[in-house]
């Protein structure tokens, strides 16, 4: 996930691009076929962004592409050139489909006009994104209901210093389990409960943070919501893990891009 922090100074040494409407796209982009950024503008700005969204049902994708400045937000991530990445399955009760997606946010602060055309090419490239989850973790997913907690039995454990969502029995309406894993000192922490929560479905989250100036992978976090009883075991939780696969290229990305962008 994205990790934000508050700067106090605005810095707008950059143009980005800014789109008044989103693209929505009747296919899966790749870096062949990346649009036109037409209608497209440039602004002064801090933190040029972009987003794609690649719906896995439905073979769509949709790509946002816009700025921030911390005189117009309040947020903006504190690493420079920031990738986030992600495959998230959602099952939904009383419908007969669920909600499949990859996704990438691309945030950065030193490259100029860094949210063009180019670099999402550039990105596609170096990306890759995986996964079984319709084979291995969609079963997991099954709505229960009514869901009975305790009847449920969802696992309670915790190992982290971070967070964990405390239980409770009375409102609890489905299982939680997550793992957070930092790759530079290949801790892991684990988090199972039964928690509160305004969840309204079943869902197995994968993601991926890259910092591309430093070369670093800088967390994966599996989070696994499900009703069947004991879902939330370290085993299943695992099992996301194994059912998905996110890499970047950093030499790749930097190959391409080093004679390039401005």
């Amino acid at each position: 996930m994205l990790i934000f922090s508050t700067l106090s100074m605005p810095v707008l040494s950059l143009e980005c691009y800014s789109c008044k409407e989103s693209f929505v796209l009747n296919y899966i982009v790749t870096s062949n076929t990346v649009p036109t950024f037409t209608g497209c503008q440039l602004f002064n700005a801090s933190v040029c962004y972009m987003k794609v969204t690649w719906d896995q049902n439905n073979n769509r994708t949709l790509i946002v592409i816009d700025l921030a400045s911390t005189s117009s937000t309040k947020n903006v991530v504190d690493t420079p050139d920031f990738l986030a990445t992600g495959v998230k399955m959602q099952v939904v009760p009383h419908q007969e489909h669920i909600n499949f997606e990859h996704s990438l946010v691309f945030v950065c602060t030193t490259i100029n006009r860094g949210n063009n055309e180019e670099t999402l090419k550039r990105i596609l490239r170096s990306l890759v994104i995986e996964d079984q989850f319709r084979k291995e973790i969609y079963p997991l997913l099954k709505t229960v209901s009514p869901f009975d907690a305790k009847a449920a039995e969802c696992f309670d454990f915790h190992n982290g210093t971070s967070g964990c969502p405390q239980k409770d029995l009375d409102k609890c309406q489905r299982c939680y389990g997550s793992t957070s894993n930092d790759p530079s000192s290949n801790d892991v922490e684990f988090c199972q409960t039964c928690p509160e929560t305004q969840d309204y479905a079943n869902s197995a989250y994968h993601s991926s943070s890259f910092e591309l100036k430093s070369h670093k992978r800088t967390e994966d976090e599996i989070v696994l919501t499900c009703q069947l009883k004991r879902c939330n075991s370290i085993d299943n939780i695992n099992r996301v893990v194994k059912a998905s696969k996110i890499t970047f290229g950093f030499d790749e990305f930097y190959k391409i891009t080093s004679n390039n962008i401005v």
